[in-house]
């Protein structure tokens, strides 16, 4: 039996790389850094936010440090193609997603895994996208 794959978004990524919630620190040690991933999309995002505050040399180094760790998954086909069918439901639905929430969203579908995220929006989408919220309030 394999063990459960789980891509944090951006925002999840933010609240852990920041450490200011600790049972997120705890979730993330109990699932196993090997089991956790990022997509390329939010990398992308970490390393804007990063050049946003080119002040802040310690966030440069707290998220290098962090995408050092985890496993970054490269935006491909699949991914595509996945992206192509989430962005169709959401029309449909008359449902607001980002562009980039929308190929996270569909990045973790496409490499089957549980999206960890904060983001209310993808409930729309229960029955395509699996998704747990790790961050606590």
């Amino acid at each position: 039996m394999s063990a459960s794959l789980y891509m944090l978004d951006t925002m999840t990524a933010s609240h852990l790389i920041r450490g200011q919630d600790p049972s997120l620190d705890k979730k993330v040690s109990q699932t196993g850094v090997g089991n956790i991933c990022v997509s390329a999309i939010t990398e992308a995002e970490l390393r804007f936010g990063c050049l946003q505050r080119p002040d802040k040399t310690e966030l440069y180094a707290l998220v290098d440090a962090f995408l050092s760790r985890v496993d970054r998954r490269v935006w491909d086909s699949d991914a595509a193609s996945a992206y192509a069918v989430l962005r169709t439901q959401s029309q449909a639905k008359g449902i607001s997603l980002s562009n980039m929430d929308m190929l996270i969203g569909a990045h973790a579908v496409a490499v089957s895994a549980t999206l960890v995220t904060d983001d209310g929006a993808f409930n729309h989408f229960k029955e395509w996208i699996v998704t747990e919220n790790w961050v606590q309030k």
